[in-house]
C-alpha cells in the first residue's frame, strides 16, 4: 500500500543568536514621522489603542527557593494604582518528590509541569531525575499536564498525565501504565515496484495535544530490511508518522504521514516513498569572494527540506541537493565584519544550470537620531527575513553620538528596534516588528515619560527565598504577548523601580 505524505515543517537554523533580558517599551506605526517627545507616545510603533494594553502593567516574580528550586509568580496591577503600593505575597509552594518507572525499571528522564491553564507570563516547571528515575520539585496548588521525556529515546515513548497538587499531595511517583502500552512494527520501502528497504530512515509517532504539547512514541530508526518498532503509551487515540534523516542516512526529507496509527494498529502495511526526489550534485560560486554559509530551503507541500553548505575562501561551492525548487539564503561566515548582507533567492531550480552564481546585496542603511536623551544604546535585533524563509537571529549594538544621531550597516530583515537609556531613571523604548529592505531613515526618537512604582514582597510560604528579580511588562493585543520593559534585583521586601508611566500617554491615530 502507499501513503500518501503530509505536510511538516523542520527545524529552524540559528547562525548567531545572543539571548538577553529586554529591558524596554514600545512605540509609533509611521517610522517616518518626527514626534516631539512631549507627546509622550511610544516612538517607532503602536500608536493606537487597539496595540497594547495600556490599563494595565503586568509583573512576573522569579526568586531561588532554599537554594535550590527557581520559581516564578505572576500578577497585573491596573495603571490608576500605580500610584499606589503594589503588595506581592509568596505562598502556598509545595516541595514534593517522587519516581518516575518504566517495566519497574527507574527512567531518566525531563518533566515539564504547565500550569492549568497555562500561564504565559511564567515558564514551565521542568526538573530532570536522577539515575535512579528519583526528583524533587517546587510547585503552587493547581491542576498540572506533566509531560515525562525520557533521556533514552530509542527505548522509551514520552507519557503524558494530568495532576493535581494540593496541601494533601505528599508522592509524586509515577509509573507506565501496562495495559495502556501499544507496540506498532513497520517497515519503510523505498517504491513500490523495486522493493527496495530504506535504512538509517528515524521515526517516531506523535500526537498533538495542545498548541504547545505534543506527545511522542520512542525514537525509531531503520534497519537493513527497512524495519521499525514504536512504543505508543496510548491504546485508543490516533497518531502521526513523522519520518526524517538520522546519522545514518542524515541527507534524508523530513516527511509526515497524518494520523495512520489508528485504534488497534499493530502491524502497519508497508509504507513506500515513489515520490521522493533523487540527489543531484551542485556546484557554484557567490560572487563576494569570501567565505559564506548557504542554506537551501526546498519548496514543497508534503515534505520539508533543507540543507547547509559552506563556500570556501574564495566563494566557491559544492553540494547534494534533492531536485525540486528552493529558496537560497547567503549569510557571510564573519557577518558583522562583512560589507555583504543577508541575501535570499527564490525559485532556485535543481537541477539547472551547470553552475549556479549569485551576487549578494550589500548591507543597508538604517539612521535615526535621540532627540531627548543622547546617552543611549540602540539595539538591533534581527528575528529574520521579512518573507519569512529566512530565521537568521542578529543582534547589534550602536551608542548614538555626541548630539543623539546614530547610523548603522545591517543586513536586510524583520527587525525590532530598541534603545535602551544609561539613565537609570528613564524608560526604554523598543519598536514593533518593522521589515527593513532598503535604507531607512527612523527620524526623531524620544524616551517617554516613567514614573515610580513602590512595593513590598512578604513571604508568607516557611521557605528561605532568594535572588528576587522582579520585571515589568506590557501586553501586545494582537498577538497576546507579554513585552518586558524593565528588570530589577530585589534586595529585602520593600523595592521602588522605574515604570512606563501609563497615565501620561496619549495615543494617538497613527494615520495622522
Amino acid at each position: 500500500m502507499t501513503t500518501s505524505p503530509g505536510r511538516w515543517f523542520s527545524l529552524k537554523t540559528v547562525i548567531k543568536y545572543i539571548s538577553i533580558l529586554l529591558l524596554l517599551l514600545l512605540s509609533c506605526r509611521d517610522t517616518h514621522k518626527s514626534i516631539s517627545p512631549n507627546e509622550n507616545c511610544f516612538i517607532l510603533g503602536g500608536c493606537e489603542k487597539s496595540d497594547y494594553d495600556l490599563e494595565n502593567l503586568y509583573y512576573r516574580l522569579s526568586f531561588i527557593i532554599d537554594g535550590k528550586y527557581t520559581f516564578m509568580q505572576s500578577g497585573y496591577l491596573n495603571r490608576s494604582l500605580i500610584s499606589e503600593n503594589l503588595y506581592i505575597p509568596v505562598r502556598d509552594i509545595f516541595e514534593l518528590c517522587g519516581r518516575v518507572l518504566y517495566d519497574r525499571s527507574p527512567v531518566q528522564s525531563s518533566l515539564t509541569f504547565i500550569l492549568e491553564p497555562p500561564d504565559s507570563l511564567v515558564s514551565s516547571t521542568i526538573v530532570d531525575t536522577d539515575e535512579g528515575g528519583n526528583f524533587c520539585v517546587m510547585l503552587r496548588k493547581g491542576v498540572y499536564n506533566l509531560l515525562i521525556s525520557p533521556h533514552k529515546q530509542d527505548a522509551i515513548p514520552q507519557l503524558f498525565k494530568k495532576i493535581e497538587i494540593s496541601e494533601d499531595t505528599s508522592d509524586l511517583s509515577i509509573s507506565y501504565p501496562d495495559e495502556d502500552i501499544r507496540f506498532v512494527y513497520g517497515r519503510i520501502l523505498l517504491d513500490a515496484k523495486s522493493g527496495l528497504p530504506v535504512k538509517g530512515i528515524s521515526v517516531v509517532a506523535y500526537k498533538e495535544i495542545s498548541k504547545d504539547i505534543v506527545l511522542r512514541s520512542n525514537l525509531s530508526i531503520t534497519n537493513d530490511t527497512g524495519d521499525f518498532s514504536l512504543v505508543i503509551p496510548d491504546r485508543d487515540s490516533e497518531y502521526s508518522l513523522r519520518l526524517s534523516g538520522s546519522p545514518v542516512n542524515p541527507d534524508w526529507p523530513t516527511i509526515t504521514f497524518k494520523d495512520i496509527i489508528t485504534y488497534g494498529v499493530v502491524q502497519l502495511q508497508a509504507i513506500t516513498l515513489d515520490s521522493v526526489p533523487p540527489l543531484r550534485h551542485i556546484s557554484g560560486q557567490v560572487s563576494s569572494g569570501e567565505r559564506s554559509q548557504l542554506i537551501a530551503i526546498m519548496k514543497n507541500d508534503w515534505m520539508s527540506y533543507r540543507k547547509t553548505f559552506t563556500t570556501d575562501s574564495d566563494g566557491y561551492f559544492e553540494a547534494d541537493l534533492r531536485e525540486g525548487e528552493y529558496d537560497i539564503i547567503i549569510a557571510p561566515e564573519d557577518i558583522f565584519s562583512s560589507r555583504w548582507g543577508i541575501s535570499t533567492w527564490s525559485s532556485i531550480k535543481v537541477p539547472g544550470t551547470k553552475d549556479y552564481e549569485f551576487k549578494p546585496s550589500t548591507k543597508i542603511l538604517v539612521e535615526g537620531k535621540i532627540i531627548n536623551d543622547p546617552k543611549t544604546r540602540i539595539n538591533l535585533i534581527r528575528s529574520g527575513g521579512c518573507r519569512g524563509t529566512d530565521d537568521i537571529k542578529l543582534f547589534t549594538t550602536i551608542l548614538p553620538e555626541e548630539d543623539g544621531s546614530f547610523v548603522v550597516k545591517v543586513s536586510q530583515g524583520l527587525y525590532r528596534i530598541s534603545v535602551e537609556s544609561l539613565d537609570a531613571q528613564r524608560t526604554l523604548i523598543l519598536s514593533n516588528q518593522m521589515c527593513i529592505d532598503k535604507d531607512t531613515d527612523l527620524g526623531d526618537i524620544g524616551i517617554p515619560e516613567s514614573t515610580i512604582l513602590r512595593g513590598r514582597i512578604e513571604n508568607l510560604s516557611g521557605h528561605l527565598i532568594s535572588k528576587l528579580r522582579l520585571d515589568i511588562l506590557l501586553k501586545e493585543i494582537s498577538s497576546q504577548d507579554f513585552i518586558p520593559v524593565a528588570s530589577y534585583e530585589i534586595n529585602g521586601g520593600e523595592f521602588s523601580v522605574i515604570v512606563p508611566d501609563l497615565n501620561h500617554i496619549q495615543i494617538k491615530d497613527s494615520h495622522e
